[in-house]
């Protein structure tokens, strides 16, 4: 059971880092047509910035009313299908869920890599940036390993796990708030 719960995390956090590179890296090109094309370097940083405070508002907005009005979560209509994936518990399984959460979740979790892809494609390299696109995903996804390798241990159960992360979502929501705002107002202000 417990080499089976090390193999679905694995797969699991697998696809979550080549889901959330590949976006990366996507939006990292794309900003790229857009700025250097369309020659548009003012309203690109200015549309990100928008964005990021916006997010960082509606974050803001969760702390104090959480669940009421728009949110950065996982979709409703999402959920259902992921807890079925979660109690098959196969490889495949794990390997859809990756994909699916991935997706879903980069309305919410989008946000910082956005910013991120921005600031590689006003200054660095393709190269240089692929480089921190794949070490922005190694720390993304560190968090849920060290996860894994905890529950794989038995050094502490899931449901409490989860009942930590639902005791402490609303907290988290404050900090990415903040920061969101924070950087939108910095990336407006930035000189390129």
């Amino acid at each position: 059971m417990k080499s089976k719960v090390l193999k679905l995390g694995l797969v699991y956090a697998s696809m979550v880092f080549i889901i959330y590179s590949s976006f990366m890296y996507l939006l990292y090109k794309g900003m790229l047509n857009v700025i250097y094309i369309l020659g548009a370097v003012e309203i690109a940083k200015n549309i990100i910035s928008a964005i990021m405070i916006i997010g960082g508002i509606i974050q803001l907005k969760d702390f104090f009313f959480y669940g009421k009005g728009i949110s950065l979560e996982i979709p409703k209509f999402a959920k259902p299908k992921i807890e079925s994936l979660i109690k098959r518990g196969t490889i495949p399984s794990a390997f859809i869920l990756g994909i699916l959460v991935s997706l879903v979740e980069i309305p919410c979790a989008g946000l910082f890599p956005l910013f991120y892809t921005a600031i590689l494609s006003y200054k660095f390299s393709e190269i240089s940036s692929i480089i921190s696109i794949l070490w922005y995903n190694i720390f993304f996804v560190m968090p849920l390993v060290i996860l894994i390798i905890v529950f794989y241990l038995g050094l502490m159960k899931i449901e409490k796990a989860e009942k930590a992360r639902l005791r402490t979502r609303r907290y988290m929501r404050l900090i990415s708030g903040i920061l969101m705002i924070i950087l939108g107002l910095w990336f407006v202000t930035w000189v390129i």
